[in-house]
């Protein structure tokens, strides 16, 4: 039903007419209809449908793999919906280290997916994007966030923790991709070549917005 004969119907009933259970039906069906676009626009979750969503670990976990894979407690963000003409929005942040220098590795995962990007080189097709430790040495806590580009790590010396407001997340803010519509599990992943690759303090956010 049409809003302007919903609003008709329901102005009948307040003036002491009839409002019948049809009515009724096709105003509610109506209502969601309207409410459903505007979830969608908004990027807002509705029932099953995710369409924004975080994951906040603060304790430390670490990995041993030389593939990429999930940590403990996973960094990730599960079912999100992304319709056609959309983007998807991830941030992170975290600190970590590896026991074994210039040994560990992090990337983000859409899916099944690599996070790819192109490194503006002579190569023509996209490449995986990944971050390592940036040569900080064993057992060094750095700082690791997103940033335009995808993920990346901070220089030497130990990350002291950032501050709790004003500090911009990760290395740069978020990083936006586009994404065949579809449901995908967002996150992040590590892998390490050789040792121990330890995270904590982990924070992901993640948004769908529609156009």
């Amino acid at each position: 039903m049409p809003f302007s004969t919903t609003w008709s119907a329901i102005k009948n009933f307040a003036n002491g007419g009839k409002i019948f259970p049809a009515d009724l039906n096709d105003a509610f069906a109506d209502l969601g209809v309207q409410l459903a676009s505007v979830n969608v626009a908004g990027g807002f979750n509705e029932g099953t449908n995710v369409r924004r969503g975080k994951c906040i670990i603060p304790g430390a976990e670490t990995r041993t793999n030389t593939a990429y894979g999930l940590m403990p407690t996973p960094d990730k963000v599960s079912s999100v919906v992304l319709p056609s003409n959309s983007k998807l929005v991830i941030a992170y942040e975290a600190s970590w280290k590896e026991s074994v220098s210039a040994s560990a590795r992090a990337a983000i995962f859409i899916g099944t997916n690599q996070l790819k990007y192109m490194d503006g080189s002579t190569t023509i097709s996209p490449q995986p994007q990944e971050t390592g430790s940036n040569y900080g040495g064993a057992n060094t806590f750095l700082l690791i966030g997103t940033y335009y580009l995808g993920l990346r790590s901070s220089g030497t010396g130990t990350y002291p923790g950032g501050s709790t407001t004003g500090q911009i997340i990760g290395l740069g803010g978020s990083v936006e991709t586009q994404v065949s519509p579809g449901t995908y599990d967002i996150s992040v992943q590590f892998k390490s070549s050789s040792g121990v690759v330890t995270v904590q303090n982990r924070k992901l956010l993640v948004r769908v917005e529609d156009f």
